[in-house]
């Protein structure tokens, strides 16, 4: 009888340890698979930010070119605004460049990409309004608001432009979001005119140096 007692003691205290023993393990597996998601969790992480920062290097490096060319044609867009020949023609929109730009503010600080979204948007109001300037066959008139409006639109284009090079060099970590200075708006007005051109016709764009100064003051 005695024996039957300790033989059932012995087994009810083995089947207390099992069930403490499986819920151990249990409990052990659980963490264990929690601290392996929460490190796949981590590498894949880690991964995905590897992946945004070379995509963002690598638009960086082409955001340089794509800016170049960018100045380059408003330069053109200059040109069209100011000649006074019979025969004009818009120069070829930059495509391939604004598409460069547009995509990496996928990739950019938050502070960039709302500095080149303002930029793609200014470059493609002030498109429609040079093919409007152009459909209706208009000449640049010093004392016509519209035309001054039309210059200084490019001047703070080509400001806006520029003010990107840093980054693209990789010698900025962010483009600035600050509206452009009256010494950038100049800048930007004698680049996209051309320095000898602008000293030549700097009477002509008086009116256009006027507002740049009321708009920006020091």
């Amino acid at each position: 009888m005695q024996y039957t007692e300790t033989c059932q003691q012995f087994l009810c205290h083995l089947w207390q340890w099992q069930s403490l023993l499986v819920g151990a393990l249990a409990t052990f597996a659980a963490a264990a698979t929690i601290w392996y998601m929460r490190k796949q969790i981590a590498q894949n992480d880690h991964t995905r930010s590897d992946d945004l920062a070379r995509k963002l290097k690598a638009y960086r490096a082409r955001m340089n070119p794509a800016l170049s060319n960018l100045c380059a044609y408003n330069e053109k867009c200059m040109k069209f605004l100011l000649s006074e020949a019979d025969s004009r023609e818009l120069p070829t929109e930059p495509t391939d460049e604004v598409t460069t730009i547009s995509a990496a503010i996928e990739f950019v600080d938050d502070e960039s990409a709302e500095a080149m979204a303002a930029m793609v948007s200014h470059y493609q109001v002030h498109r429609a309004r040079l093919e409007g300037f152009l459909e209706e066959n208009r000449r640049y008139i010093p004392t016509d608001r519209y035309s001054v409006e039309m210059v200084y639109t490019g001047a703070k284009l080509q400001s806006q432009i520029v003010n990107m090079f840093d980054y693209a060099r990789q010698e900025e970590e962010r483009v600035p979001t600050t509206p452009p200075s009256q010494a950038q708006m100049m800048s930007g007005l004698k680049g996209a005119v051309g320095l000898r051109e602008f000293s030549a016709i700097k009477e002509k764009l008086a009116a256009v140096i006027e507002l740049i100064q009321n708009r920006h003051p020091e």
